[in-house]
């Protein structure tokens, strides 16, 4: 047993479709099957049941695959931290969500970091952020600051793999153009469920958001008590929230954020605070809590101290 072997078994068990798997890792269809079928008779298992139109998993392979894939992640871990481990001790790579502004405690201790290790080379990159859960799990990522509650419900049931250190606790702001609409510096609810009535809503879909519904009960799931059957939905198809300040601004519609968000530096759209919305937004920081790179201890032993002083 190979691990190239476990990565076509896994690859299959989740498209079950021998030519698309073949095509993405650049083999052919033949030499995969025969690849399959020495697993198969190694582990003296059927492990998928074929016919001229479908792949099947057996009950036996789901079970393979089910138990195997949380092993072959962490293997794969260990072997890349192993082939890079002198590079990565001087390098610090940061993830932040790309809608956001940088926590102002982490960009200290980031400030910090740099100052007491001058050698270390530290580089932020901001991206989407199903992309920043894909780096972080490949190791492309040492540290990633996100909205917390944003994240897929697979995340969650696999908080022994992962820490999150909150920030800041931001309530709602509804983002619109100040040429669309005139509000106040603060609206209620009921106000908030009045501007969704006549204005589009427009938000990005994330992979783990598949439809309208689930993903307006997503983003008002704090608004419970008002009438979510009144709002417009348009939905963007990039899935990038960095395009919405364009189609706000545009006055295409309006859109929901919190206050450390690049909306708020827009000079074209105004922000309303959504009272009553406390804690819809845990932004924070997010880690592999087995991390090999042992900046990453360092820098969150600087966040907690800028945290303490501005608490202070």
């Amino acid at each position: 047993m190979t691990t190239q072997q476990i990565s076509y078994f896994l690859k299959l068990a989740e498209e079950l479709n021998y030519t698309s798997v073949a095509r993405s890792f650049f083999i052919t269809q033949p030499t995969l099957s025969k690849q399959i079928v020495n697993l198969e008779n190694e582990l003296g298992v059927t492990l998928f049941t074929r016919d001229h139109n479908s792949v099947k998993l057996t009950p036996a392979g789901k079970r393979f695959y089910d138990r195997m894939k949380p092993v072959f992640m962490d293997l794969m871990d260990a072997i890349r931290d192993a082939q890079s481990y002198e590079d990565k001790r001087e390098i610090f790579t940061i993830g932040i969500q790309e809608e956001q502004l940088i926590s102002n405690p982490f960009t200290l201790a980031i400030n910090d970091l740099r100052r007491e290790y001058p050698n270390l080379s530290v580089t932020i990159h901001r991206a989407n952020l199903d992309e920043l859960m894909e780096g972080l799990e490949k190791g492309e990522f040492d540290v990633l600051n996100i909205i917390g509650n944003l994240l897929p419900e697979s995340v969650y049931s696999g908080m022994d793999r992962f820490s999150f250190m909150e920030l800041e606790n931001e309530c709602y702001y509804l983002a619109f153009s100040r040429n669309l609409i005139d509000l106040p510096e603060e609206i209620t609810k009921e106000e908030l469920a009045d501007v969704l009535s006549e204005h589009d809503l427009i938000f990005p879909i994330l992979r783990h958001a598949i439809s309208n519904e689930e993903a307006k009960a997503f983003f008002l799931d704090s608004m419970s008590d008002i009438d979510v059957s009144r709002i417009n939905i348009k939905v963007t198809q990039s899935g990038r929230p960095i395009s919405l300040p364009a189609q706000v601004s545009s006055q295409l519609g309006v859109t929901l954020c919190n206050q450390t968000n690049l909306f708020s530096i827009d000079p074209e759209i105004r922000l309303a605070k959504v009272l009553h919305t406390d804690g819809a937004y845990r932004k924070g920081l997010l880690w592999k809590k087995q991390s090999y790179n042992p900046y990453v201890q360092i820098l969150l032993k600087m966040v907690e101290q800028q945290v303490k002083r501005r608490e202070k």
